[in-house]
């Protein structure tokens, strides 16, 4: 349970100061806020990563090529977090962001603060060994984001690879970070129908895939110019209106109609004629409005039934279709479950927000490091999203409704006696004696003691073969 400051949780000022502190130097960092997620964690690496940032080609090379080879075995363990930012390391080796200020650590993020830096290589051979590395681990830092569900900075490591080189791999990724989220337009789908029109141009090995992707985007594309010309105009306002909508407005109703009044109104004018029907001795019609003032009384106070979006019942499963909602989204699930709490519970939805805003600042290191710092593990943790969810669930449960820790074990006193450890120590040593089989040869003889000393501690068994890891395959990376 967080300690309260007049009271106000500890975590809670502590939101709101970085919340207000991120807000004030803003307009300090308008560079460093365009720049992708992927380049901005390149300005705050290890020590030893910085290192390494001025070796020599060779080295640096060498260093580059340990940081993707790892990068590619987690991605084969489908450690997509990981590999991310094993990719992100070794592209910082040739293009990253140093803080000029020595005490960068304790300031906020300044764009007079960053120099950009980058080492392209001396001669030919080397810039394009260079380029070719870059291209190839962008692309697969793309692929490592978008297993993450993050299409934004995805399709920005598609743009900085295509920027290097336009191949079409890189074009058929970036169209697939274009229209992959739900929330993609006839804008997303234009854009991404432009990339593989160019990559079909290109006529690389990607061909075959970029033709067929290339024709459902444009079945689809038709698909929706129909549907847009069938329903168009059929809505005068941007509102849908219930079926009796129309019925009510045509219906002849007086001008000046009083609003009804609320139920608390309606009970309050119902006790006060129940109190008349006493004072008059009405004792029939004061027993009937009496238990009518109950019911009612009853009724507000039950709570309706929650909707359970992720539990949805065949009348929901079929109006949300007609409604154009696909209750099997992940991310439809969460905004209904988030809309739900903000009517339910607003100044939990606020906090929720609250804490959601700063997660939204974080990197994946930032969020790694937060949860060491809270003792929380990361198993199961595979994307970024698991990673923003556990943290969520933490702060959530920062007040007073966070579980006890485990009860430590009770250990026995100490009993600080000298001849209960002479005892212990004589008994260990009697049996440690005559286990060893040493004292029987010493009291009886024995002439094969050093046959039986050989045997008895000779070496047992042959060391088990290596296990073999599972072959690497190349189709499964945007190797060019």
């Amino acid at each position: 349970m967080d300690a309260k400051i007049d009271g106000t949780p500890f975590s809670v000022l502590m939101q709101q100061a970085v919340k207000l502190k991120t807000h004030m130097h803003k307009v300090d960092r308008v560079q460093f806020d365009r720049w992708p997620k992927f380049y901005q964690n390149s300005a705050f690496v290890r020590d030893e990563q910085r290192v390494e940032r001025g070796l020599a080609y060779g080295e640096r090379l060498q260093c580059a090529f340990r940081y993707k080879n790892e990068a590619d075995a987690k991605w084969r363990s489908k450690k997509w977090l990981e590999a991310g930012l094993n990719y992100e390391w070794a592209l910082g080796l040739f293009k990253w962001a140093t803080p000029t200020d020595p005490n960068w650590r304790n300031k906020a993020v300044d764009d007079a603060d960053m120099r950009e830096e980058e080492f392209l290589g001396d001669t030919d051979g080397e810039k394009e060994t260079i380029l070719v590395f870059r291209m190839t681990c962008y692309l697969n830092l793309a692929r490592a984001y978008f297993k993450q569900r993050e299409y934004t900075t995805a399709r920005q490591a598609c743009d900085w690879a295509l920027g290097l080189r336009v191949t079409d791999k890189g074009l058929l990724l970036r169209a697939r970070c274009l229209v992959e989220p739900a929330s993609h337009g006839t804008t997303e789908t234009e854009a991404a129908i432009s990339d593989l029109e160019e990559a079909e141009r290109l006529a690389g090995p990607a061909l075959k895939e970029v033709r067929s992707s290339l024709a459902e985007l444009r079945r689809l594309r038709s698909r929706d110019k129909k549907t847009e010309k069938a329903y168009h105009g059929l809505f005068d306002r941007g509102e849908v209106y219930d079926a009796n909508e129309t019925a009510k407005r045509r219906s002849p109703e007086p001008e000046n109609k009083p609003e009804r009044p609320s139920p608390d109104a309606e009970l309050a004018a119902a006790e006060r004629l129940l109190a008349q029907y006493e004072r008059d001795d009405r004792a029939d019609d004061a027993r009937e409005l009496r238990d009518g003032i109950q019911a009612a009384k009853q009724k507000l106070a039950e709570t309706p039934p929650k909707l359970d979006f992720r539990n949805p019942t065949k009348e929901m499963r079929e109006d949300a279709l007609n409604r154009g909602i696909d209750l099997t989204d992940p991310a439809v699930l969460d905004l209904l479950d988030q809309l739900q709490l903000e009517k339910d519970d607003p100044e939990a939805a606020a906090k929720r927000r609250r804490i959601q805003a700063r997660l939204d600042t974080l990197s994946m290191s930032d969020m790694l490091r937060e949860l060491k710092t809270l003792n929380l593990d990361t198993d199961g943790c595979q994307t970024k999203d698991d990673l923003r969810a556990k943290l969520l669930a933490a702060y959530l449960d920062a007040d007073e409704t966070r579980d006890p820790p485990p009860p430590t074990k009770k250990h026995l006193p100490y009993v600080s006696s000298w001849k209960v450890t002479i005892l212990v120590a004589s008994v260990l040593f009697a049996y440690r004696v005559y286990t060893s089989k040493l004292i029987r040869p010493l009291l009886f003889g024995d002439p094969n003691i050093d046959r039986n000393f050989a045997d008895d501690y000779s070496r047992r068994g042959a060391p088990e073969d290596p296990t073999l890891f599972e072959e690497y395959d190349d189709d499964d990376e945007w190797d060019l």
